[in-house]
């Protein structure tokens, strides 16, 4: 019978070589490697978990030493990997002290959305350039290879011509939306991962902790829809900074109440005793459908006035 001490060996060696492996293929493979990273918190959250503290923080930094030794250059992009280790990490803190859920999503949400802002100022500090400089580069680059990516599928020529003739009005509003667009992100990849997180547990017959048993009968709390209301006046009565830092409010609310939606969706599932492979398959169609998942977030803000669960006055782990 193998002793603790070995069985924990193993367990970090393990998350050693598949955070590794996942690194370096992001690294390699162009786009499709950005699937993968997805993956990162995930992979911390379960060793974090169930293998404890000192073995998420080896295999975190471990992995990004061999890839740095590996590939023999220190890159901007190892950062944007510390971001998905890290909500990994946070992640995994709050379920194994049992945190409530909504304090851990924003503990997971503000450690990586520090990371990014203090890695921005750095590099501008390095480049002597300004943070508006440096996103709207970046914002051009991206739309250069998504023009360039459909070049290549043979997209009809009049899509792609639109895009070129409208390139600087596109390139405006995105850059407008960036911060509130990556904040969303950040926020439904970490719902992601402690829904997927909560399953791969259960499947180890591992204990759940009471705030995380029924992540389905997760809700916002009520008073965030004072903050719509807020932001919607700012947005409809003032012009230039002030609505922009409004409307990127409004998105990041209505992320938050899309992953309400979300979670009343996956408990009318439940409820009606969808199998799993069907609810799988009616995720991915929802996620590719943006009217439906609209329609979700609107549900996810009508939750608060309707009660849909029925949930009101039990906890709910906010």
């Amino acid at each position: 019978m193998k002793s603790a001490q070995t069985v924990w060996l193993l367990k970090s060696v393990t998350g050693i070589l598949i955070t590794t492996c996942l690194l370096l293929i992001s690294m390699s493979v162009p786009l499709v490697g950005n699937f993968f990273i997805l993956f990162l918190p995930l992979v911390v959250f379960f060793y974090r978990t169930t293998a404890g503290r000192i073995s998420a923080l080896l295999i975190m930094t471990t992995s990004l030493v061999v890839v740095i030794t590996i590939t023999g250059i220190f890159q901007p992009i190892l950062i944007y990997f510390l971001c998905f280790l890290w909500m990994g990490f946070l992640l995994g803190e709050g379920f194994d002290r049992n945190i409530p859920v909504g304090r851990t999503l924003f503990a997971a949400w503000l450690g990586v959305v520090s990371i990014i802002v203090a890695a921005i100022i750095g590099y501008t500090e390095f480049l002597h350039i300004s943070i508006s400089q440096l996103i709207e580069g970046y914002v051009a680059q991206l739309l250069n290879e998504v023009i360039g990516v459909y070049k290549k599928i043979q997209m009809p020529q009049d899509v792609v011509s639109r895009i070129t003739q409208e390139f600087n009005q596109i390139q405006k509003v995105l850059v407008q939306i960036l911060p509130a667009f990556y904040g969303a992100l950040v926020l439904w990849l970490a719902w992601g991962t402690l829904m997927l997180g909560k399953h791969f547990l259960q499947i180890k017959q591992k204990m759940v902790s009471s705030n995380y048993k029924n992540l389905v009968k997760w809700r916002a709390s009520e008073h965030l829809v004072w903050l719509v209301i807020v932001f919607g006046l700012i947005y409809w009565l003032t012009n230039g900074i002030f609505q922009t830092i409004a409307l990127n409010g409004l998105i990041l609310i209505g992320a938050l109440y899309l992953i309400q939606g979300l979670t009343i969706v996956a408990f009318l599932f439940q409820k009606w005793n969808v199998p799993t492979w069907l609810r799988i398959i009616l995720f991915i169609l929802i996620a590719l459908q943006q009217l439906i998942l609209g329609i979700i977030a609107a549900l996810g803000l009508l939750d608060v006035w309707l009660d849909i669960r029925k949930i009101r006055k039990q906890p709910t782990g906010s």
